[in-house]
């Protein structure tokens, strides 16, 4: 969605799991793709942020992040299939799902 409006009761929902995500995970290291027009997060331990400015900027970062994971638990909009979709290349690439199969 870098390139369209961020509706808020989605952005409040997408919070609120990444909240829930920072709070209850303790991983090694954590890589987050965060658009940069949300509010900064504060800085915790094994958690790297990735900017997204544009669409071109998350396909970069979200390869990259998926090249080097292990596991991914993709936070999307379920609309237009956007979660299907990235679930479906979570699948594809090898990588453990954390999260509801794309089928």
């Amino acid at each position: 969605m870098a390139a369209e409006a961020l509706p808020a009761g989605l952005v409040a929902e997408a919070e609120c799991m990444v909240a829930a995500l920072r709070r209850e995970l303790t991983p090694e290291r954590l890589v987050l793709l965060r658009d940069v027009r949300l509010s900064p997060l504060r800085r915790q331990a094994g958690f790297v942020r990735l900017p997204v400015t544009s669409p071109a900027a998350f396909t970069t970062a979200w390869s990259q992040a998926l090249t080097e994971a292990a596991w991914v638990w993709p936070l999307a909009p379920e609309t237009g299939g956007v979660l299907a979709n990235l679930s479906a290349e979570v699948t594809a690439a090898g990588k453990g799902l954390l999260g509801s199969r794309p089928e």
